[in-house]
């Protein structure tokens, strides 16, 4: 079982923190970047695990220091108050139900930024749902680490494994075409991460939730959305708790429950056909809701 210490008043992992120390030198002495993966499913607390360790590595890191768009994550970057050794997080796990349209933004944001990163001396920490939706330059050459974030068999979160340069490299050759993360094992034992939380939780989700609803909507989104809005609707109608369609639909209950209006009006605005749709782009699942 691990154990954790303390590193500017948040708890890490030994096996993470016994390292921060020398990735801080390694920046900020010896003119390095380092830029730290972090993925896994919904609601798995990859987030929280990466604000947390960004403040490991940087004491002054802050809410600020966040962005939830790749044209926000530019603008951090390329912004003149960046110092040697400050942390920048890019939070693109709630950027868009459908990943597809979000991951092109994320790539193109970061294989045009890797030399300007490359020059400034920054933790660059990457948060998004999977490592194999990274494009393959970056996430074989530019990316050092990969933290992947799992929930345990009682389906309890707090859990990741880590994979340093040359076994991140492996996983991703080996694993990509099947998304079998069991393909290469990472060399560390199981990490676990508490509940910490080194910034105003509240204000954090309200610039997320902010950042989702400003974003345009691709016709990918738009069709995921109408999609899930029919399913939500088709699981209310037999009688089922809002937990337990969440739980269908991979959303959290919360957020399932005060989106749950917006996404009708939207929707309702659109006004996308998915039925047409649905053989050009293979987001439709049949199975999922019964034809009407």
């Amino acid at each position: 079982m691990s154990s954790y210490m303390v590193i500017n008043g948040i708890r890490i992992d030994k096996i993470v923190g016994n390292q921060i120390h020398s990735m801080v030198r390694e920046v900020t002495k010896h003119n390095r970047d380092k830029h730290i993966v972090i993925d896994g499913r919904e609601r798995s607390g990859k987030s929280k695990l990466g604000r947390q360790l960004a403040k490991c590595l940087d004491a002054t890191f802050n809410i600020d220091r966040i962005a939830y768009t790749s044209t926000e994550f530019i603008h951090l970057i390329r912004s003149t108050d960046r110092k040697c050794g400050q942390a920048v997080v890019l939070d693109e796990a709630y950027m868009s139900i459908s990943s597809r349209s979000a991951m092109s933004d994320v790539n193109k944001a970061m294989v045009g930024l890797a030399t300007e990163m490359g020059q400034l001396n920054l933790f660059v920490i990457i948060i998004l749902p999977s490592f194999f939706d990274l494009d393959k330059y970056f996430a074989l050459w530019r990316t050092d680490t990969l933290l992947h974030v799992y929930f345990n068999k009682k389906g309890y979160r707090g859990q990741y494994r880590i994979y340093p340069f040359e076994d991140k490299l492996q996983l991703y050759v080996r694993g990509k075409k099947t998304y079998n993360y069991g393909i290469w094992n990472s060399p560390y034992p199981p990490c676990r991460f508490p509940n910490d939380e080194p910034i105003n939780e509240e204000e954090y989700n309200q610039r997320k939730l902010k950042a989702f609803r400003k974003k345009p909507l691709t016709i990918y989104d738009r069709v995921w959305r109408e999609r899930t809005l029919r399913l939500v609707e088709w699981n209310k109608k037999k009688g089922l708790t809002s937990k337990e369609i969440s739980t269908i639909v991979g959303m959290n209950e919360k957020n399932l429950n005060t989106t749950w209006e917006n996404w009708v009006n939207e929707c309702q605005k659109t006004n996308v056909n998915i039925n047409i749709l649905h053989n050009k782009i293979g987001i439709w699942d049949r199975g999922l809701v019964e034809d009407e």
